[in-house]
């Protein structure tokens, strides 16, 4: 299914903004709405404000476009980057990009495997390699997701990105991903024990101890048997 195209009035959600900065844009926020920026189309950029509980309805609606209104002026836009909190739970900036009627867009779409894989029974095991598939489409065809079902790929097989059967009016962005592996079902080669290195046999702190006090036990036995002799020969003088 594709994204849905939503209309917007500039009295419900968008609307111009004059004041840019950081001061501003934190007092906007306080407000319930968040700066954002209109760009491309051969056009000077635009600073709108959105109205973000409005905006984020539409989100999860799956809105990925829209038709604004500036000014009284219809513009159409790819939602095209949201910038997060540091805690990624509130949009705190938009950039739409200016669409134009009949120009296709190039987007990434979340790639979505269902089903278990025929070579999973075998002893296989399923690695997706790609997870959004970059595609070429007009706005409003653009797939809210691209879905395989994978119950044939069987045992030491990869499928590649030009056998996915694409939605009407979307293409892969790049002819030459076309035989880029997106999934793949293989056995898991089991990796050797790593061989012991110096640092894996660091001695214990108790254990250097030990050699410590044997050196130093070592050391007055030297000692003591040095002082015997000495009180010897002393003894023959006398």
């Amino acid at each position: 299914h594709p994204y849905p195209s939503h209309p917007m009035a500039e009295t419900e959600i968008v609307k111009s903004r004059a004041q840019i900065g950081g001061r501003n844009n934190r007092r906007l926020r306080d407000t319930g709405w968040i700066p954002a920026v209109i760009y491309g189309g051969g056009e000077p950029n635009a600073n709108v404000a959105v109205d973000v509980a409005r905006f984020t309805r539409m989100l999860r609606g799956g809105a990925r476009a829209a038709d604004l209104e500036v000014e009284g002026r219809p513009i159409k836009v790819l939602f095209k980057q949201l910038q997060y909190n540091s805690l990624g739970d509130e949009i705190i900036h938009i950039d739409f990009q200016r669409l134009k009627a009949g120009e296709r867009i190039r987007v990434k779409v979340p790639l979505e495997l269902v089903g278990d894989a025929a070579g999973a029974r075998e002893g296989g095991v399923i690695h997706q390699t790609v997870k959004e598939v970059p595609v070429a489409c007009l706005p409003e065809a653009i797939p809210e997701k691209i879905t395989v079902l994978i119950a044939d790929l069987g045992f030491n097989q990869e499928w590649r990105l030009g056998q996915i059967p694409l939605p009407a009016g979307v293409l892969l962005a790049d002819p030459g991903d076309a035989e880029r592996a997106y999934v793949s079902c293989r056995k898991v080669k089991e990796e050797a024990a790593p061989e012991p290195t110096p640092t894996d046999f660091a001695a214990e702190p108790e254990v250097i101890t030990e050699k410590k006090e044997e050196a130093g036990e070592e050391k007055d036995k030297d000692k003591e048997k040095e002082k015997k002799e000495k009180d010897k020969e002393k003894e023959k003088k006398e």
